[in-house]
């Protein structure tokens, strides 16, 4: 992989095409870097992600209906 004279790089086309995003995040960890993809829409990918996944509801759950 070359880096060009303005420091951009080029992901090969079946790992674009693998992870089918346009976007990706650098991570430098000193020695090397790491490549992650990154969703084309953030935020609609991390609806839902913090939500309680609690079958059973708490006793004071239960209480305040």
């Amino acid at each position: 992989m070359k880096i060009t004279a303005s420091g951009q790089i080029s992901l090969p086309a079946d790992v674009r095409q693998r992870w089918e995003v346009k976007r990706v995040r650098l991570i430098d960890l000193g020695d090397h870097v790491e490549v992650h993809p990154l969703p084309d829409h953030v935020v609609a990918s991390t609806v839902g992600a913090f939500s309680p996944k609690r079958k059973h509801r708490s006793k004071s759950d239960r209480k305040r209906k």
